[in-house]
């Protein structure tokens, strides 16, 4: 066999096993695998697989996790009464000032609450309550060792692994 024909054989094989592989594609052997781990982690809590080719380990399949997140609270600025928010502004001295900033008065109340402290009047401070989120699947991970591989498939006869291609295998 001759360099070109190797590369065909390879690139052939590089595509197929892509398709395979394929985290997107819904219909691929890898989906079908994530689902099955996800559907069993439902059941059992086991997030991870060993996985064994001729009773010999060759690689892992398990799990990923989103991080967990706390409950935490945000204070937000929130204008509860114009009327009072336009008293408040009607002591700002500088009328240049005031002219300008009247189109934006929420924005500049709440600039003058985050550099100065001040809350103008009709205003408050409200909190946020972010609910805690636990941890979940986001996915799998597939951890293989490709040496050993190739070594457990050399005793696997030729058409096993041109019908796990697409091939005929007889």
């Amino acid at each position: 066999m001759n360099d070109l024909e190797k590369l065909a054989i390879a690139q052939a094989m590089y595509k197929k096993c892509g398709e395979i592989c394929d985290t997107k594609n819904p219909d691929s052997l890898r989906a079908n695998v994530d689902f099955n781990m996800i559907e069993d982690y439902a059941e059992t809590h086991v997030d991870r697989k060993r996985i064994e080719l001729n009773g010999k380990k060759v690689g892992t399949v398990s799990l990923r996790f989103s991080k967990e997140q706390p409950e935490r609270q945000e204070a937000y600025f929130n204008v509860d009464n114009y009327v009072l928010l336009g008293k408040w502004f009607a002591e700002v001295t500088d009328a240049e000032l005031r002219e300008y900033v009247y189109g934006n008065l929420r924005e500049f109340a709440e600039y003058k609450w985050k550099h100065d402290g001040e809350i103008a009047y009709g205003c408050s401070i409200q909190t946020l309550v972010i609910p805690a989120a636990p941890s979940e699947v986001i996915g799998t991970l597939l951890k293989v060792d490709a040496d050993a591989v190739l070594d457990s498939i050399k005793t696997f006869p030729g058409g096993e692994i041109a019908g796990l291609l697409g091939g005929s295998n007889g």
